[in-house]
């Protein structure tokens, strides 16, 4: 039984929590989506939609 407690007490208090503050809960999620689409993202965008980043802006006179 106190196996139990220590498994089921966070996942009560992260129930509770979410139902009553919801937007702990949503900013946590995207607080974590974040850095991961940071990775994930660019390599998707050049292999499947061919997008190729624009030169940069020249910073001299010609």
């Amino acid at each position: 039984m106190l196996m139990a407690t220590y498994i089921l007490g966070p996942i009560n208090f992260l129930r509770r929590v979410s139902v009553e503050y919801p937007s702990y809960t949503w900013a946590v999620g995207i607080g974590i989506i974040g850095p991961i689409g940071a990775v994930v993202i660019p390599p998707i965008r050049r292999k499947y939609f061919g997008y190729i980043p624009s030169e940069p802006i020249p910073t001299t006179y010609p």
